[in-house]
């Protein structure tokens, strides 16, 4: 299958799940033109895998990118599964280091780096936010979405973090600009908003 045609289906297949999941408001989209990756500053828009991602961070090594919105609707964690609001148990997360993942081309494959990922616990009401993770793809935490501008944050849809919410079976999420720090039962639709670490082509890629 040529690049062309793998594009068309992946937009397709995540354009489908985003309808069948009942998505009502249009996602807002960024005017911003994007520019190169090896160009790119903090704040600029990129595209990678055929999706466009704001640059949130620049290393020496290479970028963190937050996809400029949601790629689908779905539940923290499906019905059935585990009813808790952590990450690393999270049918979401599955989804995102799996399915999502596998819609990136080999060669972007080895630009992904894995990230380590400190889940705290709710700040607000103390809801334990489990072990550490290493991830592929991931959900920004609470703090990490606090980091970013009101305009980034505020894509036109509400999104999931990966931080607990009040309750052990809540999850918190953003609404508008802000976070909801009580946030929402687990088996509620939201956006899924995806960030990845992205290395510069040419630099060895941790194992």
């Amino acid at each position: 299958m040529n690049k062309m045609l793998f594009a068309v289906s992946v937009a397709a297949v995540l354009g489908f799940a985003f309808f069948l999941c009942g998505c009502s408001v249009s996602p807002r989209e960024s005017s911003k033109d994007p520019v190169g990756l090896s160009d790119a500053s903090v704040g600029d828009i990129v595209v990678f895998g055929d999706i466009r991602w704001y640059v949130i961070a620049k290393s020496e090594t290479g970028y963190t990118l937050l996809c400029e919105k949601p790629v689908i609707k779905m539940a923290f964690n499906e019905a059935g599964y585990h009813t808790t609001g952590t990450w690393e148990d999270s049918t979401v997360r599955t989804w995102l280091n799996e399915k999502f993942y596998n819609t990136f081309t080999e060669e972007e494959k080895t630009l992904i780096e894995k990230t380590h990922n400190i889940n705290p616990d709710n700040s607000e009401y103390g809801t334990p936010g489990g072990n550490d993770t290493d991830d592929k793809v991931y959900l920004f935490s609470y703090s990490e979405s606090n980091s970013v501008s009101d305009d980034i944050r505020g894509c036109g849809l509400d999104w999931w973090l990966r931080s607990p919410g009040e309750k052990q079976n809540q999850a918190v999420f953003i609404l508008g600009k802000a976070a909801n720090l009580m946030g929402t039962d687990v088996d509620q639709s939201r956006g899924v908003r995806p960030a990845i670490r992205v290395r510069y082509s040419g630099q060895t890629m941790d194992k």
